[in-house]
C-alpha cells in the first residue's frame, strides 16, 4: 500500500465519532480548496469514502453524509473552513491522530488523481494549524494535478469583494492608475493561496504573493489577519 501503509490499522484504533467528524471535516476542506467539486468528482470522492480499505471499520453511509454536511457548510461560507478546523482540532486528541486525520483526507483526494496546488496548499495550512509537519504525512509524493476552478467564476466572486479588482483584460488603457500598486488587507481565515484566487483565479499563484512581501513574511503559511500584503500585477 506504500503511502498509507499502516493508516487502516490506525485508523480502526481511532474508531469513534470525534474522530469520524474531525475526519470528514478536514477532508471536505480539502475537497473544496478549488471552490464546489464538480457532480463528476463528487461522485468520485463518495465512491472512494464508501470503497476505501483504510475507512472499513466506519460506516460509509454516515461517513458520506457528515461529508456532505461539512463540504454544504464550506460551499455556503467559505469563512467556515476555519471554524471546522478549530472544531477538528479539538475533537483529535494527539498528533498521531492528526496526521492519521490529514492522511484520510489526501486518500479520499486520490479519487481525482491527486491534489490541486490549492488542495495541497490546504493541507499545508491544516498542518500549521495543528502544529505537524506536512513531511510527517508525505505530502510530496502526492501527485499535483491541475486547478479545477473556473476562472471567470473567481473574478466574479472576487469583484464583489471590497479589495481593490486587477485588471485581468492584459491591455493598456493610459490611465495612471493601472501602475498604482495594489494591497489586501488579510482577513481571519485567509491563505496565501486562497488570496492568490482572488486576485488572480489562480491560486497556485500564492509564491508570486510570498516573494513580494518577504520582508513581512517568513513562511507561505503563516499569514496574519490585518496585515497589509503586496498584490504584485
Amino acid at each position: 500500500m506504500g503511502l498509507w501503509d499502516d493508516l487502516t490499522n490506525k485508523i480502526t484504533q481511532f474508531r469513534n465519532d470525534d474522530f469520524a467528524d474531525a475526519m470528514m471535516g478536514i477532508s471536505a476542506i480539502v475537497a473544496t480548496a478549488d471552490g464546489a467539486p464538480s457532480d463528476s468528482a463528487k461522485e468520485k470522492l463518495h465512491a472512494e469514502i464508501a470503497n476505501s480499505e483504510i475507512l472499513k471499520a466506519f460506516n460509509s453511509a454516515e461517513l458520506t453524509d457528515k461529508f456532505n454536511l461539512y463540504c454544504g457548510r464550506i460551499i455556503a461560507d467559505s469563512n467556515t473552513r476555519m471554524t471546522i478546523l478549530n472544531e477538528a482540532s479539538e475533537k483529535l486528541k494527539d498528533d498521531e491522530q492528526k496526521k492519521a486525520a490529514v492522511q484520510v483526507a489526501m486518500s479520499i483526494a486520490q479519487a481525482n488523481q491527486g491534489l490541486s496546488n490549492a488542495g495541497k496548499q490546504a493541507v499545508r495550512d491544516i498542518c500549521v494549524k495543528f502544529g505537524i509537519s506536512p513531511n510527517d504525512i508525505k505530502l510530496d509524493e502526492i501527485a499535483t494535478i491541475e486547478d479545477t476552478t473556473p476562472v471567470e467564476e473567481e473574478k466574479k466572486d472576487y469583484d464583489a469583494e471590497n479589495v481593490e479588482p486587477v485588471d485581468f483584460s492584459g491591455g493598456g488603457s493610459g490611465d495612471s492608475s493601472a501602475t498604482e500598486e495594489t494591497y489586501y488587507t488579510v482577513q481571519s481565515g485567509d491563505t496565501l493561496s486562497q488570496i492568490a484566487q482572488k486576485f488572480y483565479g489562480d491560486a497556485s499563484q500564492y509564491m508570486k504573493i510570498f516573494n513580494a512581501n518577504r520582508d513581512k513574511l517568513d513562511n507561505p503559511d503563516l499569514i496574519y489577519p490585518d496585515q497589509e500584503l503586496l498584490i504584485p500585477k
